[in-house]
């Protein structure tokens, strides 16, 4: 679990980047510093490529791209295109995922435990500011969990929607493979003021809930076997995602509970 000595939440280590995913990583900057120029404020790598554990083809390039102001739909939508540029360009990775804020927003005090956590824990600076400075060490709680996670129930009926209305089985797969890694990654939030464990990896998340919630374990290797191996349709896979989410909600809600009682 990625907790350090000190009971604090591990930051990322510095690992090199393979030499393949630096040309891609590198042409993705030059494009956005040729779209958007001193607009940037930051940018900031995370996920597996960041890890130095990233599998061609099957990992996506994660970036948080934080401007010094607001940029309007338009301007977001270069974005999208510089992520299918590079993609033809390198196809060593299925997806280019950009994290979009303003600089206000990731140092607004109301986002300390979503962008400010995300930022000094799970990313490493590549351009500009590094913003995580202005942050402490965060130790495990269920608040950072809820300012990650929270958005569990209304992402994964959307994921829901997008996959039942789709009939091309690439997409289902790709929407299928998220949702999973959404979910497991959610069960986080299940968490008292005594949890000092913090799960890194989706192993971790699955292992913690054998150990401390039994009930909802069995049905977790149905959707890890959905990201590794693409194994089940979409007949399958939504009323499986149904249950899960309603079983998950119904846990959230016995917590909450029991925090006011």
């Amino acid at each position: 679990m990625a907790v350090d000595e000190n009971g604090y939440i591990c930051t990322l280590k510095k690992q090199p980047i393979p030499a393949r995913y630096q040309e891609l990583l590198t042409s993705v900057q030059s494009q956005l510093l040729a779209q958007y120029g001193d607009r940037i404020c930051s940018i900031f790598i995370y996920g597996s490529v960041a890890r130095g554990k990233a599998t061609p083809p099957k990992s996506d390039l994660d970036l948080c791209v934080i401007f010094h102001g607001n940029i309007d739909n338009t301007e977001a939508l270069a974005l999208s295109k510089i992520g299918e540029n590079s993609l033809r360009l390198y196809p060593i990775v299925p997806k280019v995922d950009f994290d979009i804020a303003s600089q206000q927003e990731v140092l607004s005090p109301n986002n300390t435990n979503s962008w400010g956590y995300w930022l000094k824990h799970h990313c490493r600076i590549i351009y500009g500011d590094d913003l995580s400075r202005y942050f402490p060490l965060f130790r495990p709680s269920r608040a950072i969990a809820l300012a990650v996670n929270g958005d569990y129930h209304t992402t994964l009926l959307d994921y829901i929607q997008k996959m039942a209305s789709t009939d091309d089985q690439a997409t289902f797969l790709k929407l299928s493979k998220e949702a999973s890694k959404k979910l497991i990654r959610s069960t986080n939030i299940l968490r008292t003021p005594n949890d000092t464990d913090w799960p890194d990896t989706l192993d971790e998340h699955i292992t913690r809930l054998h150990n401390k919630y039994p009930a909802l374990a069995h049905q977790f290797p149905f959707f890890m076997a959905q990201i590794q191996f693409a194994t089940y349709s979409k007949k399958d896979f939504i009323p499986h995602l149904h249950t899960a989410i309603t079983r998950l909600l119904q846990a959230d809600e016995s917590m909450k509970a029991n925090e006011k009682a």
